[in-house]
């Protein structure tokens, strides 16, 4: 258990490292980037670039009522 001991001094070189351990397993065909119209195309595409790019963009704004209106809640 590590308690209070939360370091992300090394997070940009760790996120480029999972990038490139990620798509050398699954590679990202070029013509599924997303938003190429509002930011091109990207080489490398990694992960932190598809979520990145993913979440600039509100989707699914009907999701919450739609669920709610199942019976379900939401926190």
């Amino acid at each position: 258990m590590h308690t209070d001991r939360y370091d992300d001094s090394d997070l940009p070189a760790e996120l480029e490292a999972y990038d490139r351990r990620r798509e050398a397993r699954h590679a990202t065909p070029r013509e599924s980037q997303r938003f190429v119209d509002r930011f091109g195309y990207s080489e490398p595409y990694g992960w932190s670039e598809d979520k990145a790019r993913q979440y600039s963009v509100p989707e699914r704004h009907n999701f919450g009522p739609f669920i709610r209106g199942h019976g379900f809640g939401l926190r």
